[in-house]
């Protein structure tokens, strides 16, 4: 079942994701972050209700400033990747889990994974998805540690040459959706990846 984002203004999410985001094109000609990544566990609240908070994100921050933006929800939640995983749990009707690998993602969508204790995990918004070749174009608070500096093939084959990037901010990626980034997610003590599609409240 395809399920769209009725009453969400997901065109505005994207548009503020494009704004605060660099390409990984720019990151490997050098380009600076114009939003740095910064998993700030002590002050939460504060840097998800002020507007300064948007000048450093983490990946589950980033989420949800976008679920904000685009109407999901009035304030800014503070849910990490755990909170959000949770939370697709216990309301189905409002963050639809996507179990079928053979899903094909629809802008405004999230991908998310999590640690089986809950303490690590990653997630991002899905800001576009290639049919013909599987490419699912991502903008992600991502940051250089041992699980997210990792490869892209898809952009490996576009520029022909092996790329390893140094993350550390907000930048627009392109992966193949069966990749590891992705669905091929299977890291041993992690909850497989999946693609999870925000819906508005009924009132």
């Amino acid at each position: 079942m395809k399920l769209i984002n009725r009453g969400l203004d997901v065109k505005a999410g994207i548009e503020w994701l494009d704004s605060i985001a660099i390409t990984m094109q720019e990151r490997k000609d050098g380009t600076d972050f114009k939003v740095k990544y910064k998993n700030d566990v002590t002050t939460p609240l504060r840097t998800a209700i002020t507007e300064a908070g948007e000048n450093e994100l983490d990946c589950s921050e980033l989420v949800c400033r976008f679920f904000q933006k685009i109407g999901w929800s009035e304030k800014v939640e503070w849910l990490n990747t755990s909170g959000l995983y949770n939370y697709a749990d216990k309301y189905p009707d409002r963050l639809v889990r996507q179990t079928d690998n053979n899903y094909k993602p629809q802008k405004g969508d999230i991908f998310l994974w999590k640690s089986n204790s809950g303490t690590m995990g990653h997630t991002g918004v899905v800001v576009d998805y290639d049919n013909t070749t599987d490419i699912v174009t991502t903008v992600e608070a991502i940051t250089g540690n041992k699980f997210a500096n990792e490869n892209s093939k898809a952009f490996q084959k576009l520029a022909s040459k092996y790329y390893k990037f140094n993350f550390g901010g907000v930048i627009k990626c392109i992966w193949n959706k069966d990749e590891y980034h992705l669905i091929g997610h299977n890291k041993k003590g992690y909850s497989s990846c999946r693609f999870y599609t925000p819906l508005k409240k009924d009132n």
